[in-house]
């Protein structure tokens, strides 16, 4: 998808949002180029609204991405990448930072200060483009402007291909990020208490947790209540998966962030035909979403959600290995005491000592991990 700016991994991440930002940066950093499997379910934040209006798809986690692999050093990239990060004010009144957008829409302002190589007119014309789509009523306040970007190069070029080539090559990332469907779809849960739970900002929310272990994820038609729906893959997913040397279920919230692929048609099945690592990356703590779950139970929902055996029993196991980290005095969700309990299912343990969340060292020896795995 986008120009080769280092050297192939053959690692595909089945990829959270920001937990995986500091691991996708290193790696790039390094040259070390992978691909990232994005979830695009999401209904929060400023993504959210715009997946309402003109996008159809959650962007924010692919922008989030883009940003961690794209070039920070190089002159030509690096204005890019601070923009593509950076977000509109919250503190103004909302037809203040509209004008903001309408200034760059028209060529001028401090958005498209220090862009370079022709960049500036095509930002231009991005937010033309959404100014153009978005009701009267939009709220543009905290908005993130790699989203606007995006949402706009996708309507200008009339498809998220040709839209993330774009972005792929103007920030000069070490490595290719695909949302995993093209699709809109919300992401709903059924807790254990059997309350469904639609939405994940709802699912995830801080304010108004959830109240019992999830039970089981699905998706449905966005805001209409009723049955699950299939959801297409976007082809260039499936093609990364069988060239993978290495599946990477990652850090980030297991639920709502790197399960939901496995609910896209044909990516469990693929996922299990590859006779490659696969391997699941554990949260270094808890969270919310994984109340009641131990380290095993998420290695037998990546398997129940890929999917069964073939019926001519030949299908392969969808995960193969964790890497855990240990953390001390016992603030780990990781626990000396799960390792059999994995290890009777047929997956490999690996186990990294953190004397926190993952530090430069720890990245180190997980990327190391990961690419021995990946040869």
């Amino acid at each position: 998808m986008g120009e080769v700016n280092g050297t192939s991994t053959g690692i595909v991440f089945l990829s959270g949002g920001s937990a995986l930002q500091s691991l996708a940066r290193f790696l790039a950093a390094r040259g070390h180029e992978a691909s990232h499997v994005i979830s695009v379910f999401d209904t929060g934040g400023s993504a959210g609204r715009l997946r309402d209006v003109c996008t159809g798809i959650a962007i924010g986690d692919i922008r989030k991405r883009l940003t961690a692999i794209g070039d920070h050093e190089a002159p030509t990239s690096r204005p890019l990448v601070d923009l593509f990060a950076s977000r509109l004010p919250s503190d103004e009144p909302v037809h203040s930072v509209r004008r903001r957008v309408e200034e760059a829409a028209q060529g001028e302002g401090e958005l498209l200060d220090g862009l370079y190589n022709g960049s500036s007119h095509e930002i231009a014309e991005a937010f033309a483009r959404v100014l153009a789509a978005v009701p009267d009523s939009f709220d543009w306040c905290d908005g993130s402007i790699g989203n606007l970007i995006l949402s706009g190069r996708y309507l200008h070029e009339g498809g998220w291909a040709a839209a993330l080539r774009w972005a792929h090559h103007r920030l000069a990332a070490c490595g290719t990020v695909f949302p995993v469907s093209t699709s809109g779809a919300d992401l709903g849960a059924r807790l254990a208490n059997g309350r469904r739970v639609v939405g994940q900002a709802a699912i995830t929310s801080q304010s108004q947790p959830i109240e019992a272990p999830i039970e089981e994820i699905f998706l449905q038609k966005t805001d209409e209540e009723g049955e699950t729906v299939c959801v297409d893959p976007h082809p260039a997913v499936l093609d990364e998966l069988r060239a993978a040397r290495a599946v990477v279920y990652s850090w980030g919230s297991f639920y709502t962030s790197v399960l939901p692929s496995l609910l896209v048609e044909d990516v469990g099945e693929t996922i299990r035909d590859c006779d490659v690592p696969k391997v699941l990356l554990l949260n270094p703590v808890r969270d919310s979403e994984t109340q009641g779950k131990k380290p095993a139970d998420l290695v037998r929902e990546i398997k129940r959600y890929a999917g069964a055996a073939n019926g001519n029993g030949h299908a392969r196991a969808p995960i193969t290995h964790t890497v855990a980290l240990r953390l001390p005095n016992g603030e780990s969700f990781y626990r000396a005491s799960d390792r059999a309990e994995i290890e009777a299912q047929g997956v490999e343990v690996i186990e990294v000592d953190s004397p926190g969340l993952p530090g430069e060292a720890e990245l180190h020896r997980v990327a190391g991990e990961l690419l021995a795995l990946a040869g």
